[in-house]
């Protein structure tokens, strides 16, 4: 039986015994774990001119390894799930120094300087359950109308020993394991619960121009008529149909309704074209009498 470092070990068919993979409840998903390969993998002298197989075994025990977190371990009976000629493949690695015999197994070489150990992801998955229970604790705070920014100072003492409590080496290349720690960087969303969401409404049946809407209409638009600008809103709104034929704000709509309708409507005075009329001489009185 393997030594299960991650839950209970579970024998399958072949009668190897498989760490569970446990789903975080604290975190909400499963954890994952990125075995790394580097680009110029295919060129390295230990592994250019190897075996397919023990090239594919070697890919596929260290995901298998990165997943279950066994450092690199690797059970005896796990090659033949992993290929197709494990004799030839695991005698390969042995000999090319990528592998090396171990009890009840083989192990990787020099795991820890590229791979996460088991310790780096515990450290990794505390960390982000903390950031997640502080999370859910400023959003019921929100919830509850509560300032957060005493917890907050509180929180930030409290998870200084797990994000102090060391790191692995940064990589030379991304590490997509990173991703987690952007996630206080997300602005929190206020909680559905403290602003509900108004609904659109279709238009009044009894909607009119109340005496402030008049006002307002002669003050800002004194060339419509406001009575017949109306009765073209409600009833262009009342034949509306869809999604577009409710409106948060009727009055604000019917407001936009009456500057368009100034836009329109030019405005009267000396600029408005008249008819045509013949030319006079200003000196004749007459002219003024008639009022031009």
């Amino acid at each position: 039986m393997v030594p299960d470092l991650r839950g209970v070990a579970t024998p399958d068919l072949m009668g190897v015994a498989t760490p569970v993979r446990v789903f975080d409840t604290i975190s909400g998903v499963i954890p994952v774990t990125w075995f790394k390969v580097d680009d110029s993998f295919y060129d390295h002298p230990k592994v250019f001119d190897a075996p397919d197989c023990a090239v594919a075994l070697w890919v596929r025990a260290g995901c298998w390894s990165a997943r279950n977190l066994t450092d690199g371990f690797v059970p005896a009976n796990m090659p033949a799930r992993l290929c197709d000629d494990p004799d030839t493949a695991v005698r390969e690695l042995i000999r090319r120094g990528l592998w090396s015999r171990t009890k009840d197994g083989y192990r990787f070489h020099d795991w820890a300087d590229y791979q996460p150990t088991r310790e780096s992801k515990q450290r990794e998955r505390a960390a982000a359950a903390e950031r997640q229970r502080r999370r859910r604790q400023r959003q019921k705070a929100q919830a509850n109308g509560e300032s957060v920014t005493h917890m907050s100072r509180r929180d930030s003492r409290v998870s200084s020993a797990v994000s102090h409590g060391g790191s692995s080496p940064s990589p030379t290349r991304p590490d997509p394991t990173r991703s987690s720690s952007d996630e206080e960087l997300i602005p929190q969303k206020a909680s559905p619960s403290s602003e509900p969401r108004k609904r659109g409404t279709r238009i009044p049946d009894d909607f009119s121009a109340t005496p402030a809407m008049v006002a307002w209409a002669r003050d800002r638009c004194p060339h419509v008529d406001w009575r017949l600008e109306t009765e073209k809103f409600v009833n262009y709104w009342r034949a509306k149909t869809g999604k577009d034929a409710t409106k948060l704000d009727w009055e604000a709509t019917w407001r936009n309704w009456m500057l368009n309708a100034a836009a329109r409507t030019p405005a009267t005075g000396a600029s408005r074209p008249g008819p045509h009329r013949p030319y006079r001489n200003p000196i004749d009185m007459s002219v003024y009498e008639e009022g031009l």
